[in-house]
């Protein structure tokens, strides 16, 4: 009996031993595991799921005016200025026509002749009419205003031949937003200009086609809308409006 403990004592040390080493090589085995796992190739994350772009707003229309009979506040007849010392605004075969002789009264090499139109400001509107350019002696820019608050506003220009621009005024400068920039019409027939001001962005549309955007400035409010025409000293211009449409978004 003696010499059976006697040698379980003795063989103890062996089989402490051996678990001592089967548990090291099971944890390195475990390690390596591990380690292959870390270093193994990855699983490459699923690619994001496309989102549909957002809903275009649904709008009321505040303004559809083709100018069958001038609209209540929409002034026709003759008018004098110093700067336009002729000028009649009338209903013509169912356009609104401005007929303007520029004078020599004015410092620099253009003055814009405008009109308010008789719409509340707006911050988000989809604003769009119809130009023609009947006659022209010489330089002739026409645009629809937007923003107007006050001295500031926004103008969307056209120019012969296939011209467009974008200003912005704050009072005292005129900032271009957009130089300059020939697109595809032509002003020997009517062009269709259109602003969207909705979600922070305006977009600019010429005949339907998307031809620029902004984001809003930080200063940008809303305001009113007018329509514009310009020229140069002694020049006489006769221009077309027709099919103007205003809308909100619901």
């Amino acid at each position: 009996m003696d010499a059976q403990k006697t040698g379980f004592w003795r063989s103890l040390p062996g089989i402490l031993t051996g678990l001592a080493a089967m548990i090291t090589a099971v944890g390195g085995l475990y390690l390596a595991l591990s380690d292959r796992s870390e270093d193994g190739p990855q699983v490459e994350p699923s690619p994001p799921i496309p989102q549909p772009p957002p809903p275009k707003p649904e709008w009321t229309v505040l303004a559809d005016e083709a100018f069958v009979s001038l609209p209540n506040g929409w002034p026709a007849g003759r008018f004098a200025a110093r700067l336009v010392p002729q000028m009649e605004r009338n209903v013509l075969e169912g356009k609104y026509r401005w007929s303007l002789q520029f004078g020599d009264a004015f410092t620099g090499p253009t003055w814009a002749h405008l009109f308010n139109l008789p719409y509340g400001p707006k911050v988000e509107f989809y604003a769009a009419i119809d130009i023609s350019i009947v006659e022209a002696s010489g330089y002739v820019a026409v645009a629809l205003v937007f923003g107007k608050s006050g001295e500031s506003d926004y103008a969307f220009k056209i120019s012969p031949p296939n011209l467009y621009t974008l200003y912005r005024y704050d009072g005292e400068n005129s900032i271009v937003l957009v130089d300059w920039t020939p697109g595809d019409f032509d002003t020997s027939r009517p062009v269709r200009i259109a602003v969207e001001s909705v979600g922070g962005r305006l977009s600019f549309f010429i005949n339907s086609k998307k031809v620029g955007e902004q984001l809003w400035h930080q200063d940008f409010l809303g305001g009113g809308f007018a329509l514009s025409v310009s020229s140069r000293k002694n020049q006489s211009v006769v221009v077309d409006f027709d099919n103007f449409v205003l809308k909100e978004p619901n």
